[in-house]
């Protein structure tokens, strides 16, 4: 990815900074530069982390193909810096950086497995 993707799309969060909160709407996707970011959701009593993503992986796809609010919370453990596209980003997503478009129906096809296997299992 291009130092100019950067420039456009960019942006940098410090150590223990929240990107976004469970139950707000969402508006963007990020795929992390460099750094480590925490997903979790905070229940009454507890936090559950859900992953410790890294360098190349992609978060907050969801806000993106549903209209719905976010359903985790993701901290920043380290300075990390990520690329921010909204909706009105995608087509330029799937023209001008095939690989990560390639990336994204991959992350959604998993989830959408993962999900359709959870059902499987809960009917039985």
């Amino acid at each position: 990815m291009s130092v100019d993707l950067f420039k456009k799309y960019g942006v940098t969060f410090n150590e223990n900074e929240i990107i976004f909160c469970e139950h707000e709407k969402g508006d963007k996707m990020y795929i992390i530069m460099n750094g480590e970011v925490k997903i979790s959701r905070i229940g009454r009593t507890h936090e559950q982390v859900l992953a410790i993503l890294k360098e190349g992986d992609i978060f907050g796809e969801m806000a993106i193909v549903e209209d719905k609010p976010r359903s985790a919370t993701a901290v920043s453990l380290t300075s990390t810096r990520l690329l921010a596209f909204g909706k009105e980003d995608f087509d330029f997503i799937f023209d001008r950086e095939p690989e990560l478009a390639v990336k994204l129906i991959r992350i959604l096809a998993k989830r959408l497995k993962d999900t359709y296997d959870m059902l499987k299992r809960s009917i039985r």
